[in-house]
């Protein structure tokens, strides 16, 4: 199980850091000051541990898409909160979080077993 931690963590880590690089490429993130730059990257890396500690006996993509997007919408909320435009809150950023669970939850299974059931 703590192996399985480490790797979800991070793996979450990991794309927060991609999440964040991709918002400034994309101009989407246009003066990042270090608050908003730190609650990219612990709510990547928060999502990657609530996934690894996760015991949920569903599938893995499921798993992942449903606990990355209740774990990601506390960052919507954030964002939200510091003036971001609600277009780009529910239509971009709620997939994404899912996506980015579905990401975490498929390297986790991927590293710990041999095969990965799609």
């Amino acid at each position: 199980m703590t192996k399985r931690i480490i790797i979800a963590s991070i793996t979450g880590l990991t794309l927060g850091i991609s999440c964040w690089g991709g918002g400034i490429l994309l101009g989407l993130i246009e003066n990042p000051s270090g608050i908003h730059v730190a609650n990219i990257l612990a709510h990547r890396t928060l999502m990657g541990l609530v996934i690894g500690i996760s015991t949920w006996k569903i599938h893995w993509a499921l798993r992942g898409a449903v606990l990355g997007s209740i774990v990601g919408s506390l960052f919507i909320l954030f964002d939200a909160y510091i003036g971001m435009p609600y277009w780009l809150l529910f239509g971009i950023l709620i997939p994404v979080n899912a996506f980015y669970g579905v990401i975490i939850s498929f390297t986790v299974e991927k590293i710990l077993s041999k095969e990965v059931k799609f």
